[in-house]
């Protein structure tokens, strides 16, 4: 479950990058396009959710690794709140960067605490 949940979590990891590109590129022309595709990160950051709970319970940590399940859901709380098409494109934007750099701090630290 743990090895389900770090391939998921890469994956997840380059879609969050590659939807920072798109509406980058999105919200700085002029399209009229709305379609941001934020369902997807989020809703692979919600099997994320799921799946990091089932690793848990399965290989419970604590001490200060408990940093990577704080960060996490704080890119994922991030990502529900920030990323819809009914915000400004300035704040999807900041949401789509903050979601990016929290991931990345989280998986970092999946990885490099024992």
């Amino acid at each position: 479950m743990v090895a389900v949940h770090a391939l998921i979590g890469l994956l997840t990891l380059v879609v969050a990058a590659l939807l920072l590109i798109w509406n980058g590129i999105r919200l700085s022309s002029a399209s009229t396009t709305r379609k941001s595709f934020y369902r997807v990160l989020v809703g692979l950051l919600d099997l994320q959710v799921l799946l990091g709970i089932i690793a848990f319970i399965i290989h419970p940590k604590g001490g200060i690794w408990l940093l990577h399940p704080i960060l996490m859901i704080a890119a994922v709380a991030i990502a529900h709140v920030f990323t819809k098409d009914t915000r400004s494109p300035r704040q999807q934007l900041t949401g789509y960067v903050s979601v990016l750099v929290l991931l990345v701090l989280g998986i970092w630290l999946g990885y490099v605490l024992p």
